[in-house]
């Protein structure tokens, strides 16, 4: 009778233990949109470039298949970002806490700061690191490796690439 009851409370504990460690690598509807739109607006960003510097032409023929490489590269885009955002919100969870722990006189409302601080300092860096490689993968395909190509073809194959690489970038790795 013992064991079961013991049995009982191990699975309760287990289970708090699986439901708390989901919940901190998933992130909800509002924070995927959002990461999303950027990755929309920072995959259209080279468009402009594009058409400046390459004289591409947006035709009316052309501009769905711009559309849709622009919305696939910013599907893999904000798949980094939740990567990165994951990665590192942890991180910097931990050191806010050892922060505030550190600090005397305790702080009683800097508990609830130190997640809200955490999260955009998560956002914040999954941004800038994911479109920094973005941007670097993008101008080497464009303007280096794929130059000698067709500029639409080059547009195409710029952005595809540049967006699956910062993709395979930040992926977690098992060791």
């Amino acid at each position: 009778m013992a064991t079961k009851q013991a049995r009982k409370d191990d699975d309760k504990i287990l289970n708090q233990f699986v439901k708390e460690a989901k919940r901190e690598r998933t992130i909800d509807t509002s924070k995927n949109f959002f990461f999303y739109f950027v990755a929309l607006l920072t995959t259209f960003l080279p468009s402009y470039l594009f058409q400046g510097v390459l004289n591409l032409e947006f035709s009316g023929a052309t501009i769905v298949l711009y559309l849709a490489v622009s919305s696939a590269s910013a599907y893999f885009l904000s798949k980094a970002y939740v990567f990165y955002y994951l990665r590192k919100k942890p991180v910097l969870s931990d050191s806010y806490e050892k922060v505030l722990s550190s600090a005397k006189g305790a702080i009683k409302k800097g508990m609830g700061e130190k997640e809200k601080l955490a999260d955009l300092g998560a956002t914040g860096h999954a941004l800038f690191i994911s479109n920094v490689i973005f941007f670097a993968i993008t101008l080497f395909l464009s303007f280096y490796s794929l130059k000698r190509l067709d500029v639409r073809i080059n547009y195409i194959a710029s952005l595809t690439l540049a967006s699956l690489a910062t993709n395979y970038i930040s992926k977690p790795r098992n060791k």
